[in-house]
């Protein structure tokens, strides 16, 4: 990828030290014997198990709007939920959790509460309507809108977010599956960075020491595969 840059973008001068994070994604293909990968179609499949289980598997995430239309075209055709039906462009209705970015920044103006720009657009584009939690969060406690880096826009009052309305267990559920601070903050900061949030989780969580370093353990070297190759 480095040198596909270089080519095309030769005044750039990237190397290793410019990559920040690593990630590869997988494609849940269905196996089909005797066939490779590429040759393996790309459509979804829907199946229905004789213990009355409906899956879908296959398919992209681009098409995720014509796998569900499929999907609930088989739930009405085996009638497992006999009083539900399509209803046409209810998708197209605004949703209660909606909240536009202009409520937003009145809202946040009104309480009173001073963020950096980028930080409150951070926190709307990242949780939406959560964002107003997030608020509270810091009105209970000045200090937690606090940046965790200075180089990023991420605080610590959503880590509190995360933990009391996302469910998140552990550092690494943080870090990669709730955040997306596992991407944007540098593996050379992840020891700095796991320690600050291992902290806040130890405190919510009340973890004792050994758990808080399993923790910090298990995400580090998480990290050290993602760039096993520098």
């Amino acid at each position: 990828l480095i040198n596909s840059v270089k080519h095309y973008f030769p005044n750039a001068e990237l190397d290793y030290d410019n990559i920040l994070s690593t990630y590869a994604g997988i494609r849940p293909l269905v196996m089909q014997k005797g066939k490779s990968e590429s040759e393996i179609s790309r459509k979804h499949i829907i199946f229905f198990s004789n213990d009355g289980l409906l899956t879908i598997t296959g398919g992209k995430l681009t098409a995720f709007r014509s796998m569900s239309e499929d999907l609930f075209k088989e739930i009405e055709v085996k009638k497992i939920f006999p009083n539900i039906r399509r209803q046409e462009n209810f998708s197209k209705q605004k949703y209660i959790i909606s909240l536009d970015k202009q409520e937003w920044f009145k809202i946040l103006k009104n309480s009173g509460i001073q963020l950096e720009e980028d930080i409150a657009d951070h926190i709307y584009q990242q949780y939406g309507k959560g964002a107003l939690k997030i608020l509270e969060i810091i009105r209970d406690s000045e200090s937690l809108k606090e940046k965790i880096l200075k180089d990023n826009d991420f605080i610590k009052a959503e880590i509190i977010y995360c933990l009391r309305y996302e469910m998140t267990q552990h550092l690494i559920d943080l870090f990669c599956r709730r955040t997306e601070m596992f991407l944007w903050i540098s593996h050379k900061n992840a020891i700095k960075v796991a320690t600050i949030v291992a902290d806040i989780m130890a405190t919510e969580y009340n973890w004792n020491e050994d758990k808080k370093k399993q923790e910090i353990n298990a995400y580090i070297e998480y990290v050290k595969k993602t760039v096993s190759f520098l």
